[in-house]
């Protein structure tokens, strides 16, 4: 047993049992994640179990390099003390100066490092005092030129390495070469065939991924490139920065409202105009004071109005590469309230008292607005689009409602909706082009270096450092970016969102689990905007036959297709609990009441929308509802 254990710490050799120390400890621990990480990235497998792995395996190779190099030294004072070879000790100030220079190249400038120093601010100061030194770069020297300064530093740390197996060597009166065994050049020959391995590997899959991109921007007509997304944007129409600063303006300027006191407050409260929408069914008082308001500030109302009744122009935009996490959604919250809650109000108010000229240029007005956020490249602008066109299709309900249209009227309307129809799949694929730039400028983010300008100029002096320049010496990271790039790419060549899977792709494959998985919720959006879109033509056809006999009819023929089926939509006259907003006051904040309702309805199937986000167990909510109350 004594034998076979000091074979295993090479208590007899020390220098040997020195640089196979050295060499566990980095190439050993290298390797070790390596062999680890690629069999579960493979299986897109992260579980406890495998991190366990990780774990137990590196602390092991840590823990007998250690115990090793330790045993080397006490057998290096043996020797010495022995034998009084005292000059192989200069060897130290060669080595100690090549592992210093080498451990501050490496530190200042290896990228998980860098992540590890930003990461470092969320936690307290006193814990921190080496976040300074993490990962910052060196002065004056560019992110590009990190790589060389990390690679030399490794052979500054081999030189160093080198110098004390010279050091036990010469302590031990023998040759240098001595210090080498068949151990540790087995690790470094298995290092080798490894690291080309990995590296045909990444190269591989980073051909395989440049002909997928190839085939998407194919597909779309445009590069996935930040001066792509710029050129969609640009292309889409006038630029005017002065008009939405001017709105801006005009929308603050309109006199704000003071609510109904409550019995708990001491003052009302004011709240924006245009945020204040009417109740469904509004009495007389409440139409009364609210005409009283637009009676007094008309020019205001109407100046403000007016912007939108021909397109609004688009804001000015940065498409900057790397950050376009940053875009920011340019007034589409303003354009969202201003149909939802500002113009939807007057409509309410003008079919209240029958004014349908007036309604019907609210509705023209909420057109304009849906044409302007049509062009937002960004999938986030395509989810206000969808959200803004739901509003506009309320607004068609309540002008069937009214039954104020005549048919002239109701064929305008129904040309004005199947232009509708037509957009929903141009912004679908819109959509989908800006998340593929999105995706491929996450990665090419971390893998150039790109900062965030929005937020890491704002607090570190110097940009991240960059990624790819490393992949020579980590082919992992260049085959893990180019398997995550390929895995985003082949998604977008699927002929919607809706294709997407839910489930995540491979846990491994970090940006891939955090941009696909909720894109599939979004495509229903798509979805149910063209089954209500759909539906509503349909209830237009309904109401036709309503005014040539009386009633509406008791099944529908020709109903067309639910995207969610591939059915025909249902056809419902029935009755139905329905939620309507009211207020208790003369201005109220409003609360919601139940009622029922006769009503003739058109929608998807129930069954095939209740687990997808787009209707609730409640009747109310649905969003691929068309409906008439009568």
């Amino acid at each position: 047993m004594k034998k076979r254990l000091a074979k295993v710490f090479f208590v007899s050799d020390c220098a040997r049992g020195a640089a196979f120390a050295l060499t566990l400890l980095t190439i050993g621990n290298y390797l070790w994640f390596s062999f680890c990480h690629l069999p579960a990235l493979w299986l897109g497998d992260l579980s406890a179990g495998i991190l366990w792995t990780f774990a137990v395996g590196a602390l092991s190779i840590t823990l007998y390099s250690l115990t090793l190099a330790m045993v080397s030294l006490i057998g290096l004072v043996k020797v010495l003390r022995r034998e009084r070879r005292f000059g192989a000790l200069s060897h130290l100030l060669p080595a100690g100066l090549c592992l210093a220079i080498g451990a501050i190249g490496v530190v200042r400038v290896f990228p998980p490092l860098y992540l590890m120093q930003k990461m470092s601010y969320s936690f307290p100061d006193d814990l921190c005092y080496f976040r300074s030194w993490l990962g910052t770069g060196l002065p004056g020297l560019p992110p590009e030129c990190w790589a060389a300064v990390f690679f030399v530093s490794l052979l500054s740390i081999l030189a160093g390495g080198l110098f004390l197996a010279a050091m036990f060597a010469a302590a031990e009166g023998r040759k240098f070469r001595s210090a080498f065994g068949a151990a540790t050049l087995s690790v470094w020959g298995v290092f080798a065939l490894w690291h080309l391995f990995t590296l045909g590997l990444a190269i591989r899959e980073s051909r395989e991924c440049a002909a997928v991109r190839q085939a998407v921007e194919k597909r779309f007509g445009r590069p996935l490139t930040a001066a792509g997304l710029e050129g969609l944007y640009k292309a889409s129409g006038r630029i005017d920065a002065a008009f939405w600063m001017r709105e801006k303006k005009l929308r603050a300027a309109l006199p704000k409202v003071k609510l109904d006191k409550r019995d708990d407050e001491d003052e009302p409260r004011e709240v924006a105009f245009w945020l204040l929408d009417l109740p469904d069914r509004p009495t007389e008082a409440t139409l009364a004071w609210y005409a009283t308001y637009c009676r007094a500030n008309r020019a205001a109302l109407e100046q403000y109005e007016n912007g939108f009744d021909r397109e609004p122009p688009l804001p000015e935009k940065r498409f900057v590469r790397g950050d376009l996490v940053g875009i920011l959604l340019s007034n589409s919250l303003p354009c969202r309230y201003f149909v939802r809650d500002f113009e939807y109000s007057r409509m309410i108010y003008f079919l209240a008292v029958r004014n349908a000229n007036a309604a019907w240029e609210c509705y023209r007005r909420m057109g304009k607005v849906c044409a302007y956020l049509r062009k937002e490249p960004t999938l986030i602008g395509s989810l206000v689009w969808l959200a803004v066109g739901q509003n506009r299709l309320n607004c068609v309900e309540k002008l069937l409602e009214s039954r104020l249209l005549d048919d002239a009227g109701l064929g305008e309307l129904d040309a004005d909706l199947a232009a509708l129809e037509r957009d929903i799949p141009r912004n679908h694929r819109q959509a989908m082009y800006s998340e593929a730039v999105f995706g491929q400028d996450a990665i090419a983010g971390l893998e150039e270096g790109l900062p965030d300008l929005a937020y890491e100029l704002s607090r570190f002096k110097d940009p991240p450092g960059a990624f790819a320049p490393y992949r020579w010496i980590f082919p992992q990271w260049w085959y893990h970016a180019a398997m995550d790039k390929k895995t985003i790419l082949q998604f977008y060549l699927l002929p919607d969102l809706t294709h997407l899977s839910k489930t995540p792709v491979n846990k491994m494959l970090i940006m891939s689990n955090t941009l696909l998985p909720a894109l599939k919720k979004a495509g229903h959006r798509f979805y149910a905007l063209t089954a209500r879109t759909r539906g509503m033509r349909a209830l237009i056809r309904a109401e036709k036959y309503r005014r040539r006999h009386g009633k509406f009819p008791s099944t529908l023929p020709d109903l067309p297709c639910d995207p969610f089926s591939g059915k025909p939509l249902v056809y419902e006259l029935c009755k139905a609990e329905i939620n309507e907003t009211v207020w208790k006051k003369t201005v109220d904040e409003g609360t919601r009441v139940r009622r029922t309702a006769d009503v003739v309805r058109i929608r998807s199937a129930p069954e095939k929308t209740a687990a997808l986000g787009v209707r609730g167990r409640e009747n109310d909510f649905d969003l691929t509802r068309a409906m008439i109350r009568y």
